[in-house]
Parts: C-alpha cells; structure tokens; sequence
C-alpha cells in the first residue's frame, strides 16, 4: 500500500496533531489496527443482537423468558472462552 510519495521522507511539522509525527507507515498500521478493532467489536454487536431471536427459534414453543435469558448467559460464556482460542 505504500507508494512513492510516502517514502518521501518528509520532516514532520513541529506543531499539530499527534498523528502528524507519525510516518506513512504507521499511518496505515494505525488505521488497519482502529478498522479491526471496529470490525471485531462490530461482530461481538451482531452476537448479541442476533442471540435471543436464535434461541426463541431454537427453543421449544412457550420456552420461558429466564431460560432464554439463561441460555444465552451460557452462549455468550462460549463466545468470550472458545473466540480467542479460534483465532
């Protein structure tokens, strides 16, 4: 993704923002590192939306609302354990 105008090795200015000091480089981790952390936090969102209407589908008619509640207590407890170790 670098291209000839970021290896110009232009100095930073001596005021301005914080981002300003870093080089092209950085620049482009910097935004990889904010869009994954978005676009993980984006799926933990979806997890949490879309559970209670997949257990009301799973569940027997009539289930009541606390053993939803519960067993999405548990489905979130295998999400948080098995995520990290899928990775």
């Amino acid at each position: 993704m670098m291209d000839a105008k970021c290896e110009s090795g232009a100095a930073a200015p001596a005021s301005g923002s914080w981002w300003s000091l870093l080089d092209c480089y950085q620049k482009e981790v910097f935004v990889l590192a904010t869009l994954s952390w978005m676009f993980d936090c984006l799926g933990q969102q979806v997890f949490v939306i879309a559970r209670n209407p997949a257990l009301l589908a799973l569940m027997p008619p009539g289930t009541q609302s606390r053993t939803i509640t519960e067993w999405g207590g548990y489905m979130t407890s295998i999400f948080m354990l098995a995520g990290p170790r899928a990775a």
